[in-house]
């Protein structure tokens, strides 16, 4: 299933979501997301016009290693999905780590 979108209604999109979250240059996004996935693609997209640094990372597989990712990136932005933070959650090293 699909649906389609004008690229100017992305763009809008785009321009909501980062002013929403008032993301700056500086950001570092890492994107689990798949690109095929509006908010995926958004998080590219967000990037792209703000200045920001967009870590891709090609699967969820081990959310344990994607824990380490944020600290080594020094991630200031992860965007997800309900079962992605479900997951985390569910993590007994969560409570050990150190996002500072």
């Amino acid at each position: 299933k699909g649906v389609m979108l004008t690229h100017r209604n992305m763009m809008a999109a785009c321009s909501s979501i980062a002013s929403y979250l008032e993301l700056l240059e500086d950001e570092v996004i890492l994107n689990v997301l798949p690109l095929a996935f509006d908010y995926g693609l958004y998080q590219m997209i967000m990037a792209f016009r703000t200045g920001a640094r967009l870590v891709l990372e090609r699967s969820f597989a081990f959310p344990a290693q994607i824990l380490g990712l944020v600290k080594q990136e020094r991630v200031t932005g992860f965007p997800g999905v309900p079962t992605i933070f479900a997951a985390l959650s569910e993590l007994k090293s969560l409570k050990d780590q150190d996002f500072s």
